[in-house]
């Protein structure tokens, strides 16, 4: 299973406001936490974000960090700042340019 993280890295509560006040790409711990498998199946992180807020992204590593699944971060585009500790989460953490 592929899960995007793209985007501003934002709190549940703020989301809907960037989402529909702003119309800006956002992600938050709900958007993730809440598409992981209830199997344990492998997922992959596709991240593209400029980072955000450190408090949504702790949330995000540590539910990652309990998942029984493997998790894999892709770096597709940018991991900046709030992003790099999402991609902390994940068992492996993979770069575009290592999949050639």
């Amino acid at each position: 299973m592929i899960i995007p993280v793209k985007g501003y890295i934002t709190s549940n509560d703020f989301a809907p406001i960037y989402r529909d006040w702003f119309g800006m790409t956002v992600v938050s711990p709900s958007d993730i936490t809440d598409v992981l498998p209830d199997d344990g199946s492998d997922v992959t992180l596709e991240i593209a974000s400029d980072g955000g807020e450190v408090d949504p992204a702790t949330e995000v590593c540590n539910a990652l960090r309990s998942y029984q699944g493997n998790v894999t971060a892709k770096i597709v585009s940018n991991a900046y700042s709030a992003a790099t500790i999402v991609a902390m989460g994940a068992n492996k953490v993979r770069w575009l340019q290592e999949q050639r």
